[in-house]
């Protein structure tokens, strides 16, 4: 069954808000996440003490509010393998 859904992407994740969450609220969340701050590791290998270096990167992530219709699991899935097939025998029949 499509419906559709109120979201939050942050970054590159893209989250379902809660139904009947109020404007202001996620006006509030999104604002709040926008002041948080990812923390990068690098991994130190070059001698014996192999151990890992952690930054805070100095902008935030982009914060994108939006809809979105989704389907249920079972649909998304079957729609997936169907284009999959669809593909195989397009390249199928182009080779």
């Amino acid at each position: 069954m499509t419906h559709t859904v109120k979201t939050i992407t942050v970054g590159h994740i893209t989250l379902e808000l809660p139904t009947g969450m109020p404007s202001k609220e996620i006006q509030q969340l999104a604002g709040y996440l926008a002041t948080l701050r990812r923390v990068e590791t690098h991994g130190l290998w070059a001698n014996d003490n192999y151990r890992t270096v952690h930054y805070v990167e100095t902008s935030g992530p982009s914060i994108t509010l939006g809809e979105l219709l989704v389907e249920t699991e079972e649909e998304a899935r079957r729609l997936h393998e169907e284009d999959k097939a669809a593909r195989k025998a397009k390249e199928t029949a182009a080779a």
